[in-house]
This record gives C-alpha cells, sequence and structure tokens, in this order.
C-alpha cells in the first residue's frame, strides 16, 4: 500500500506542474527590492574618493647635496599613508667613468630609518637620464607613520628626483 500511496503523490506533482505551465510566458520576478533601492531612481551613489597628496623632492649631486628625499609626517591617531604612485628621475654626469646603479626605495617610516616596503632599482651609463615611474600601487603603511620616498645615494648624478602620489585612510 505504501507504494500505491507515493506513485499517488508523484502523478499530482507532476500534474500540478503541468497546469500551472505557461508556455511562451514571460519569467516573473517575484523578489521584492531591496530597502535600500525602493523609490529610487538610478544606481547607488558610491562614496567620494579621499583626496590625494604629492610629494616631490630635488637633489644636485654638483652642488654637494644628499640624494633626493621627501617624507609625508605621520597623520595623526589611527591614519595611515597609502602610495599610489611613485616615480624617479636623474641624469648621470658625463664625465663619470663606469655606468651607475642606484635604488629608489619607499620607507614605511623616516628617511634612512624606515621599513623599506617597496624598491626600485635603476641602471644608467654616463650621460644619460632616466625617468621611471609606477602607478596603481595600493602600498598601505603602518598607523601613525611617516612615509618616505628617497634615492639611496646621489652617487655622480647631475640630479635627481623623486615623487610619490597617495592618499591618506583610517
Amino acid at each position: 500500500m505504501p507504494t500505491k500511496a507515493a506513485v499517488t503523490a508523484a502523478v499530482i506533482v507532476v500534474a500540478a506542474t503541468f497546469l500551472s505551465f505557461r508556455p511562451f510566458s514571460p519569467p516573473a520576478a517575484l523578489a521584492k527590492p531591496h530597502a535600500s533601492q525602493e523609490g529610487s531612481a538610478g544606481p547607488l551613489a558610491l562614496p567620494a574618493a579621499p583626496p590625494n597628496w604629492s610629494l616631490t623632492a630635488y637633489a644636485c649631486g654638483a652642488c654637494g647635496n644628499k640624494a633626493a628625499s621627501a617624507t609625508r609626517p605621520a597623520g595623526g591617531s589611527g591614519v595611515k599613508h597609502v602610495a599610489s604612485c611613485i616615480s624617479f628621475s636623474a641624469y648621470v654626469t658625463p664625465t663619470t667613468s663606469q655606468p651607475l646603479s642606484n635604488s629608489v626605495v619607499l620607507r614605511d617610516g623616516a628617511s634612512g630609518t624606515g621599513t623599506v616596503v617597496f624598491r626600485l632599482d635603476s641602471y644608467e651609463p654616463p650621460g644619460n637620464g632616466f625617468v621611471q615611474s609606477v602607478c596603481g600601487l595600493n602600498i598601505v603603511g603602518s598607523a601613525d607613520t611617516a612615509m618616505t620616498i628617497e634615492f639611496l645615494g646621489i652617487n655622480s648624478y647631475i640630479g635627481q628626483d623623486v615623487n610619490l602620489i597617495g592618499y591618506d585612510a583610517q
């Protein structure tokens, strides 16, 4: 007898499915809109992007300057600096006898002492200059800590400069 009941139930389910089917009808959306979308005229607005800041420093080897270095001071209670774009350039003195290699570093902290979180190396023959940039970064520093971009040395460069673009986050 239990198999007869199971067969009867299966027949009722199949019959109900066929009777409720409407061929060539568009699908009906039965879900309600999210509470924040009810009555809205368009898509939700994105929050405003944080304002950017920019640091730039220049150094001249022939002038006796130290290496180019720029520091964004600590931002206060819980503020973290976020580096989004780094660029640097230098020109090698034509009278140098050998190519020069040097590095630009991004530090989580003060010049010369902070932890290196990003490094770019360069190698240039005498009398040549170069410009390098890397954007689209998202390098987050520690809270309440300065952020520094700097060349590791001046060598025999006629001039060098560094640039850092970023924003602050909580």
